[in-house]
């Protein structure tokens, strides 16, 4: 699923059960310091976009525009969120042209893709040489899906050859 060459490296952030980080944007924003530059996209940013570091150069994808946005989700009424962009499937990403992004942006998106292997490879097929891929899930141990059963990864390689029920 990666393309030839591709070196993958994933880096977790706490224990399964560590408490989580008081404010989580403030430690997204040191990692992001680190490892993103150059242009890229951050998908379904809504109201919470990633503090880059200067020069960074991102546009916001979602898959409706502000405006909609706004309708869709009624408490988000007193919040500003982000301009939309690109409107896309961030799954998909079909308007992004391949090899072309420095880096992918998706914080708590993940675990709402419903073909979460073939979006990491579509994600992966969308960056340049050397891009990289900045996401970040929720703990299962402090969200309301604590008690429902682990997916199976063999229910994620079904989605990924079967397509999603």
């Amino acid at each position: 699923m990666t393309q030839p060459g591709m070196r993958v490296q994933m880096q977790t952030l706490s224990q399964p059960q560590q408490k989580p980080v008081a404010d989580k944007r403030i430690l997204r924003a040191f990692v992001a310091r680190r490892y993103i530059g150059g242009s890229g996209i951050e998908i379904g940013a809504l109201g919470t976009p990633l503090d880059l570091p200067p020069g960074a150069q991102v546009k916001y994808v979602d898959r409706m525009s502000k405006a909609d946005l706004y309708n869709e989700y009624k408490e988000m009424a007193n919040r500003k969120l982000v301009e939309t962009d690109i409107i896309d499937d961030g799954e998909t990403l079909k308007t992004i042209p391949d090899d072309s992004l420095d880096f992918i942006v998706a914080n708590h998106f993940l675990e709402h893709c419903e073909n979460l292997l073939g979006t990491l490879e579509t994600h992966s097929r969308k960056l340049r040489k050397g891009g990289r891929l900045f996401y970040a899930v929720p703990n299962r141990d402090f969200t309301f899906d604590r008690n429902r059963p682990v997916t199976p990864f063999s229910h994620l390689v079904k989605d990924y050859e079967e397509g999603p029920e």
